[in-house]
């Protein structure tokens, strides 16, 4: 196989390695070609223009932020929908079932007296 004064190929370098190095040699040159900035005078500091803005500070009239508070309540609502249904908070009692029945047999009852009444009124005239 390979004799004794023969060296062994190195080992191929992948496309991550190889872009690498060449992106550090392009790196490397392009700062060499460009000089530094020299750094402020002690004890002045570079005001920027525009407003300034606090660490954290987030305007709530931003679309981003009414879309977040939006989205938190639709998952508090989610949560508190879950927590009913596993108490069962979503299906209706013995007592509300009977009082929806009384409450149509009496809306029935009237109605068939408002008919009722309709009708024998019409037979008198």
């Amino acid at each position: 196989a390979s004799a004794v004064g023969e060296a062994t190929p190195a080992p191929a370098m992948s496309a991550y390695e190889l872009l690498a190095t060449l992106v550090e040699r392009v790196a490397l040159a392009d700062h060499g070609e460009a000089p530094l900035p020299s750094p402020p005078p002690a004890g002045r500091r570079r005001q920027q223009a525009g407003r300034i803005v606090f660490h954290g500070f987030r305007n709530p009239d931003t679309l981003q932020a009414t879309q977040e508070k939006t989205q938190a309540a639709a998952v508090l609502a989610m949560v508190q929908k879950r927590a009913a249904a596993a108490r069962g908070a979503g299906r209706p009692t013995v007592q509300e079932y009977d009082r929806n029945r009384r409450t149509e047999r009496e809306v029935t009852a009237r109605t068939q007296r408002l008919k009722a009444d309709k009708r024998k009124t019409k037979v008198r005239k």
